[in-house]
């Protein structure tokens, strides 16, 4: 149910990059090969060594795959499986094309950064086959929205406001999804909260608060730590990923909107330092680097990730779903 239009760099990507690791014919003759000749190649026979000149066939192989001379020499050095690095680099190197797609590589790069949140591609983690596929889709930019080359017969607007209808403003922005986006992140805040309580952190969830200034704000996490007193300000939020440096960015996006409320809890709970931290979860079940630090700095479990990105993909699945199909009553004027 993958349409033709999927990228075939994805196709031959592996799964634990987001790609579908299909088996490839025409790698697999040449590395079957290479692995036949560097066999008879380390053999002592002196017949087997005066048949073949396994230089020449060897090179014909690096020609062929398109190995790099530095890949070639660490090859060579090679103890372990050499067919199996060879595949590996083959995949990696499909996946460093995937990246560079201008409209269907648009923040692929992010997909590789933490690889044990996208063991669902392998077994499907309890997602169904709409689920598994749609977000398939989704990572492939091949959904039905009205920016997909080919998709409309109209134009690029949303069907329910102004705006170009693409997977990140359906996902992220339009007001057909606000109350499935809020039960979306919703469930992350849950999820995270009772993983910070379980470990002993005194959790305070949804807590209005105000700025230096004034200002009106909700924070979605106050952590408090009872030995030192110190808390945390934490900030997740799901957001369509485009780019490596998106992470740092709702980060330092998240400092700038909560810090000036820092004094505020100070005063309140009678707290020393206040950290704000902003994590960010892609909403195709994509977990940074930033956000894996997090975790080991506080020290919660790899399920609990895991359940965040499966929440993730199903609260995704059900806005997109919702802004497709559900579609009786158009309210764009």
């Amino acid at each position: 149910m993958i349409p033709g239009s999927v990228p075939t760099s994805m196709v031959y990507s592996s799964k634990k990059n987001k790609g579908l690791g299909i088996f490839r014919a025409t790698w697999e003759a040449y590395v079957q090969n290479y692995n036949s000749l560097r066999i008879l190649s380390n053999t002592q026979d002196e017949i087997i060594q005066n048949l073949k000149i396994f230089s020449l066939n060897f090179e014909i192989i690096h020609t062929k795959l398109e190995l790099p001379q530095a890949f070639i020499s660490e090859l060579e050095n090679c103890l372990g499986k050499p067919a199996r690095k060879i595949r590996d680099f083959l995949k990696n190197r499909e996946f460093e094309n995937w990246t560079n797609y201008s409209f269907k590589g648009k923040g692929v790069i992010l997909f590789k950064e933490v690889t044990y949140t996208n063991k669902w591609l392998f077994n499907k983690l309890g997602l169904t086959c709409n689920e598994f596929t749609t977000m398939l889709r989704m990572i492939a930019e091949t959904t039905t929205v009205r920016y997909q080359p080919g998709r409309s017969q109209d134009d690029t607007r949303c069907r329910f406001c102004g705006e170009t209808e693409t997977l990140a403003h359906v996902l992220g922005k339009c007001h057909r999804g606000e109350l499935l986006r809020h039960a979306r992140h919703n469930k992350v805040v849950q999820l995270l909260a009772t993983a910070l309580r379980q470990l002993g952190w005194d959790v305070r969830v949804e807590l209005h608060c105000e700025t230096t200034h004034g200002e009106n704000k909700r924070v979605d996490i106050l952590a408090i730590d009872p030995r030192s007193n110190n808390a945390f300000i934490i900030d997740p939020t799901i957001r369509m990923e485009k780019s490596a440096e998106q992470p740092l960015e709702v980060d330092t996006e998240k400092k700038r909107h909560y810090e000036p409320c820092t004094p505020f809890f100070q005063n309140l709970y009678g707290l020393n330092d206040i950290e704000v931290i902003g994590l960010m979860v892609g909403a195709r079940g994509t977990i940074t680097s930033f956000f894996e630090n997090f975790r080991k700095r506080f020290k919660i479990e790899k399920s609990v990730i895991e359940e965040i990105v499966i929440n993730v993909i199903r609260g995704s699945v059900q806005i997109y779903n919702n802004h497709v199909y559900n579609n009786n009553n158009n309210d764009f004027n």
